[in-house]
């Protein structure tokens, strides 16, 4: 064999090694991409999730100050017919005075 020759054989030895090496270093880069773009897109779900906890701690938060105020206006209503039927009871024993009179002096 001429130096030629065995010249060829170990460039295309090389090249074909070469085309190994690039293969798998290419198909390492291509398997830490995918595993990054599945960290990504699971912090986006993450991200996702916490503004929903966000969004739902809001609603409830504006629920409760809408039951904290209905209740401060049903407490008002209450006091208010406390008062009145306390007034209505000081009404009921006068009236029942006024007829206990009115049999007495019937009699």
């Amino acid at each position: 064999m001429d130096y030629i020759e065995l010249a060829g054989i170990v460039i295309v030895i090389a090249t074909g090694c070469i085309k190994i090496i690039e293969a798998i270093i290419k198909d390492q880069v291509e398997k830490r991409m995918k595993l990054e773009k599945e960290k990504l897109s699971g912090s986006h779900t993450g991200d996702n999730l916490v503004s929903n906890w966000v969004q739902w701690s809001q609603t409830l938060e504006k629920r409760v100050k809408e039951a904290e105020e209905t209740i401060g206006t049903l407490q008002e209503v209450i006091q208010y017919q406390k008062l009145k039927l306390m007034e209505m009871e000081d009404q009921n024993k006068a009236l029942r005075g006024e007829l206990q009179i009115l049999k007495s002096k019937s009699k």
